[in-house]
């Protein structure tokens, strides 16, 4: 027989974080703020920014080292971030 996975596993995880001295402040603020809204909304959300988080993440991989800065040194600017972004999200769906 199959052993169920524990429903409360999340509350264990969740305390773990809280009180792990590594984690970030954001992260600790985050994770609060989630748990007080409703839990299928929150993991949306949470998949949408990591997806976003994910692509910012594989865009820096592949800029050259030299690239000039912008002003929130990302090397590109703001809007080009967000075009970047929107451009990868209508690839990944298309109509």
């Amino acid at each position: 027989m199959r052993r169920r996975k524990d429903p409360n596993a999340w509350i264990e995880r969740a305390s773990q974080l809280l009180r792990d001295p590594a984690a970030s402040d954001w992260l600790r603020r985050s994770l609060l703020e989630a748990l007080n809204r409703d839990p299928v909304d929150s993991a949306s959300d949470a998949s949408v920014l990591n997806e976003i988080l994910a692509l910012r993440l594989t865009s820096s991989e592949r800029e050259p080292p030299s690239a000039p800065k912008g002003r929130n040194g990302s090397g590109r600017g703001l809007a080009d971030r967000h075009a970047a972004v929107n451009m990868a999200t209508e690839s990944d769906n298309p109509k």
